[in-house]
């Protein structure tokens, strides 16, 4: 069932789950319908961030400083403010 489900955290922590490949343009939010698969998913996604050695959160701007170089570029692009 895993295989067939997307779960997406947002930076704020927010939570979206959408079945694929049923629903491609992920327009159907399954979170609050099958919170027990969604902590599913985040143990799934939290072990292979440890094994991978991913920061996130405020912890990966402690570890990461952008140069003024990129930092123009995606100001320039609209991704950054």
């Amino acid at each position: 069932q895993q295989a067939l489900h997307k779960l997406i955290e947002g930076t704020d922590g927010s939570l979206e789950l959408y079945a694929w490949p049923d629903d491609p343009g992920e327009e159907r939010d399954l979170a609050e319908e099958q919170p027990e698969l969604v902590r599913e998913l985040q143990a799934v996604l939290r072990s292979w961030q440890e094994e991978a050695g991913v920061v996130t959160g405020e912890e990966s701007q402690e570890h990461w400083e952008m140069d003024p170089t990129t930092a123009a570029r995606l100001r320039a692009l609209g991704y950054i403010e």
